[in-house]
């Protein structure tokens, strides 16, 4: 009897040793990645999270928000800045006007920022051809493709 209860053993034994326990990996959608424009990096994560940077000569810009997918669609909406910036939205650029003034808004009255925050408001973007393309400004007004809001998965710089 004995001898049966060891055979038993061994054969459950092997039985639970052979058994894979495959953990659940995480597979990336395609949006999961860092994307650059011609003046600017965007990091989407796998944690619903995005991070947005823009560089001009004399200037930086930012933004952090939340994502999510509809479809072929992805949705950027950032945060609510905390602390001094100037504000912008997304995909508009600013005046092309240079002789007038127009005082730049800010997150905070009489505040002096030394930065921008860039507003993305229910941004849609698809990929078409390994390029991430926004939905709303797509091309500039002379018909060619917009460098500033359409991001691709490699530097312009490498």
């Amino acid at each position: 009897m004995s001898k049966i209860y060891f055979i038993l053993s061994v054969i459950l034994l092997l039985v639970f040793v052979s058994c894979k326990n495959e953990t659940q990996k995480y597979i990336p959608n395609k949006f999961e990645r860092i994307w650059y424009s011609i003046d600017g990096r965007l990091k989407i994560d796998s944690s619903h999270a995005f991070e947005y940077v823009k560089y001009t000569c004399v200037s930086q810009s930012i933004s952090k928000g939340k994502w999510n997918i509809v479809n072929d669609t992805i949705f950027l909406n950032s945060f609510s800045p905390y602390g001094c910036y100037f504000e912008e939205e997304f995909g508009i650029p600013p005046s092309a006007d240079t002789t007038q003034f127009t005082p730049l808004k800010t997150t905070e009255k009489n505040c002096e920022p030394n930065s921008g925050y860039v507003n993305f408001r229910n941004e849609k973007f698809y990929i078409k051809d390994s390029i991430l393309i926004s939905k709303k400004s797509t091309y500039y007004k002379n018909g060619e493709f917009n460098l500033h809001t359409n991001f691709k998965m490699k530097n312009y710089y490498e």
